[in-house]
Parts: structure tokens; C-alpha cells; sequence
């Protein structure tokens, strides 16, 4: 059983207070101004259990990151907070899982796992400064709750089974369905509950009555230890085990992948080498470095996959399998004109380079702006600009330098190689 827990009113009136006076008022706002912010169009916040989600709207779209440090610094002055503060994306779904990286916690003492928790969680803040970090569910036994122990011997001698015990003291404390009640095709729900006044003090609990199947009742307090203590606001469950997960959203200046690297070499690995984890405990990293990491994985093989084909397709297209790399000019100049290996090569280049920079250079400056500008739309399109212009920057050196300097050696090994061939025929003859 949970007690009410008040403590979430504190922050949420100090976030409110230091937001307000940044909401649009008639188009204006002194404070925002005077810290040099964008003006706030909505404000708004949810506060539930021990959390608060909040949301603020920036009048100027394209200068909504600015509002964000402000935002931060004002949440961590709330003494115990932990704020996560981020512009929402587009593809973003979930609290924190854009661009997050879960270090997940598992075993079957939950105690144990707190204290691997804190240690995980202060050596992620040293490793990678201005990392918004958060711990779900908590990293604290300290929400009072009342815990309720069976006397199992007392209840064996009345008849009454432990299932029967909790489904007594739920209906006492909030209510439990014992059914459903079709009416007209809708379903209600049927909730056996005690009165909403029995339960005023945390003694009264004692004296709610247990049936029993052998007749009579009996006091709760008499079949059943209950006493007031801590214990965390929810448990979370990963593979059927126990689990604490500490998500980390790295600044924006350290990649993800870097991030990842970070933590499992100065985190994930001296906590291994320590000896502290044993057989039943497991740390693993989830979140959005494990979609990175699977999606990593694909693409190598579909990388290899890509080049089998190509090289496939080349040799099939020249009829050779040694010139599919091969530049098709070059075999023109030397069939065509009978020129040397190396001289139809740079004649190749010199006759294609022109119109291969135009075409590149055309096709990169126009991309760039999709790349580098911000804005509106820009996660629809920054992605799909950062790969044709990295495409065409690696296609354009490939095929001006390395592909050309690959024929030409690769003409040269086949010369020598028919040179071999000749002298060793002629020695034999």
C-alpha cells in the first residue's frame, strides 16, 4: 500500500514561477527579453506519482533550442530533481528516447541493484560532463509504503489462504473487480470496496475484518504483520528480471556511437572488473544504442552484399573479371586508339573530370543548405542531404583518384604478369 507522497508540489511551483513570466502577453514579455529569450506561447505541465512532464512552446520556432539551458538551470535548483531537458523531434517517441543511450541494470536484489545504480550513475556524470542522466524508476528506498507480512502458521490453523488475505485487503484499501456486468453490449466493471471513511489512519488497517472459510472473522492486525516503511515507487521488470535502467542523453557535441564508446570502456567495464556483479547480475546497454548497434550490424552485410552485386554487375557489363573496377574509357582509348595502359588512363580522366566536378559540385552546394540550415522540416530532410552529399563527395574522389590509380596499377601487374609468362615460355622453347 502507497502513501501520498506531497513532495512534487515544490518543484512544480518553482518551474512555474520562473516560466510564467516568460509566456506571450499581448505579443510581449519583459522578462524574455531581459534574459534575451525567445517569448513562450504555451506553457503547460502534468504532474503524476513522483514526476512532472512538462512542455513549453516557444513563440519563435526556429529559436526553441535557445529556451532549453534556461529550462535546465531553473529545474536543477530544486533540491533531489533530476531534470531532462530536450527539444522534441519529430520521430521522437517516448520521455528522453530520441537520442538516448539505457545502461539496464538487472538481478534479483533490489537493494543491490540501487547501490550498482549510484555507482553507475556518479561515474556516467564524471566520464561525460553535461550529460543529462536519469534513473527509472528512482535510485531510492525512501517512499513510505505499508508493507503487509502473513502469519502463515495462523492463517493455515483458520483456513485462509494468502490469496484470500490480499484480496480482503485490496477491497478494504482501494477496491477489487470480482467481475463484469454486460449491459447492452457495454461492460461494467463489478468492484467489492470497503467505505470510503473506513480508512482514515494508518492503524485502522488492524482492524479490518478477515473472513474466515471455517466461519467467523478475524482482525487483519492478528493474522498479519504491518508496519510502515520505504520502498521505491515502482519495480520494473526486463528479461523477468528485476531492473533499473539509467538513461543517458550525451550533450550534443559527443556523438552517440562516441557516447556509447565512453560508457562501456570507463563505466560498463572497470564496474565488470570489479567483481561485483557475480552470475545473477547483468548490466547491458539499451535504448537507442541498441537499435544503433542492431542497425550497424545489418548494413555490414548489406554493404557487402551491395559490393558482390556491383562487382557482378561490372564484370558482366566488360565481360572480364579483373577490370571490374574498371573505367570504360580507358578501354575505349586502349582498343580504339592503341594507346599505353597508363597514357589512356589519364586521357580518360581528363575527358571525364570536367563534367564529373559540375555535376558533384552543382549537386553538393545544393544540398548543403538542407544539411546545415535548421528549421522547420529540417529532420525530414537533414538526413537524406547528409547522405547524397557524403555519397557524392566519396564517389567523386573514388572516381578521380582511386579507381584510376587501382586500373592503372592493376594494368601494370597484368603486364608484368604477361612479361613473366613470355620469358618463361621462351626459356622453355
Amino acid at each position: 500500500m502507497k502513501l501520498v507522497d506531497l513532495s512534487i508540489i515544490k518543484p512544480v511551483t518553482v518551474s512555474v514561477g520562473a516560466i510564467l513570466p516568460l509566456v506571450n502577453r499581448d505579443g510581449l514579455s519583459q522578462a524574455a527579453e531581459k534574459l534575451n529569450l525567445p517569448t513562450v506561447k504555451n506553457f503547460f505541465y502534468v504532474a503524476f506519482r513522483q514526476q512532472i512532464f512538462m512542455g513549453v512552446v516557444s513563440r519563435e520556432a526556429e529559436r526553441t533550442a535557445e529556451l532549453i539551458p534556461y529550462v535546465y538551470r531553473t529545474l536543477g535548483k530544486v533540491p533531489g530533481m533530476i531534470p531532462i531537458v530536450y527539444q522534441a523531434g519529430l520521430f521522437t517517441r517516448g520521455l528522453g528516447s530520441g537520442r538516448s543511450i539505457d545502461i539496464d541494470l538487472k538481478g534479483p536484489d533490489l537493494p543491490r541493484l540501487i547501490a550498482l545504480g549510484r555507482q553507475i550513475y556518479g561515474m556516467t556524470s564524471a566520464v561525460m560532463p553535461g550529460a543529462q542522466i536519469r534513473p527509472i524508476p528512482g535510485l531510492d528506498l525512501g517512499n513510505p509504503e505499508l508493507r503487509i507480512t502473513p502469519n502463515r502458521e495462523r492463517l493455515t490453523r483458520l483456513g485462509i489462504s494468502t490469496t484470500d488475505l490480499g484480496t480482503t485487503v485490496d477491497a478494504h484499501v482501494g477496491g477489487t473487480m470480482t467481475g463484469v456486468y454486460r449491459l447492452f453490449g457495454d461492460e461494467i466493471d463489478l468492484v467489492v470496496k470497503s467505505r470510503e471513511d473506513r480508512l482514515k489512519r494508518i492503524q485502522d488497517l488492524e482492524t479490518f475484518p478477515v473472513a474466515s472459510p471455517l466461519g467467523g472473522k478475524v482482525l487483519l492486525g492478528s493474522v498479519a504483520d504491518i508496519q510502515l516503511t520505504e520502498g521505491p515507487t515502482q519495480i520494473n521488470h526486463i528479461d523477468t528480471q528485476r531492473a533499473i535502467t539509467i538513461q543517458v542523453n550525451p550533450p550534443a557535441d559527443i556523438s552517440l556511437e562516441a557516447a556509447m564508446e565512453i560508457i562501456a570502456r570507463q563505466v560498463i567495464e572497470p564496474v565488470k572488473a570489479q567483481a561485483q556483479l557475480g552470475s545473477l547480475y547483468r548490466i547491458d546497454l539499451g535504448g537507442t544504442a541498441d537499435q544503433l548497434t542492431r542497425t550497424r550490424d545489418a548494413l555490414v552485410w548489406n554493404l557487402v552484399l551491395v559490393v558482390a552485386i556491383c562487382y557482378l554487375l561490372m564484370s558482366a557489363l566488360f565481360e572480364n573479371f579483373l577490370y571490374s573496377l574498371i573505367v570504360h574509357q580507358s578501354l575505349n582509348n586502349m582498343r580504339e586508339q592503341p594507346m599505353e595502359a597508363r597514357r589512356a588512363v589519364t586521357e580518360s580522366v581528363r575527358s571525364r573530370i570536367r563534367p564529373i566536378y559540375m555535376s558533384s559540385i552543382t549537386t553538393v552546394f545544393g544540398m548543403l543548405p538542407l544539411v546545415l540550415l535548421p528549421g522547420a522540416g529540417s529532420e525530414f530532410y537533414r538526413g537524406l542531404g547528409g547522405v547524397v552529399v557524403g555519397g557524392l563527395r566519396i564517389s567523386t574522389i573514388f572516381t578521380i583518384f582511386l579507381i584510376p590509380a587501382i586500373l592503372s596499377l592493376t594494368m601494370d601487374t597484368v603486364a608484368a604478369m604477361k612479361r613473366m609468362l613470355t620469358i618463361a615460355h621462351e626459356h622453355e622453347t
